[in-house]
Order: C-alpha cells, then structure tokens, then sequence
C-alpha cells in the first residue's frame, strides 16, 4: 500500500508505503487529505473532516479523503 499526505501550509508530500509516517511530526501541522493506492483491485474510504463532518465514502485506486484548500482538518 502506498499512500501520500496533504499537510497545512506544506501541501501535497511525497508518496510513502507499508507503515511508514505520511504528513508531519512534532510541527503542529493539520493533515488535511489523504491518498491511497493499493497494488491491485479498488479501495474504499470514508473521512471525518472538522467542520464537515464525515464525507461520503469514495471507491478507486487511487483513492483520495480530505479536503484541498479548505485548510479543514483530516479526523483519523
């Protein structure tokens, strides 16, 4: 599984996979998207975005949860 963090006043990061940290520590930031990929067949995930509440569930692969340009905050 891969997957990338959108990060507050960083924006989109570099891809990262199997366990490794996506979006920033000890910075105080908000991740506020989250993209995933998985090596074969469709994923599915559903987000809890502060002052949105939870997004409807989205399906692919790629997959994308968040928001951009929101500055709103990622619930994990």
């Amino acid at each position: 599984m891969c997957y990338a963090a959108r990060v507050q006043d960083v924006g989109r990061q570099s891809t990262v996979r199997n366990g490794a940290v996506a979006g920033t520590t000890g910075q105080g930031r908000r991740m506020e998207a989250l993209g995933v990929r998985v090596g074969t067949g469709p994923v599915t995930a559903q987000a809890h975005v502060a002052d949105h509440g939870r997004l409807n569930a989205v399906s692919g692969n790629p997959v994308y949860v968040g928001t951009t340009g929101q500055s709103d905050a990622l619930m994990l």
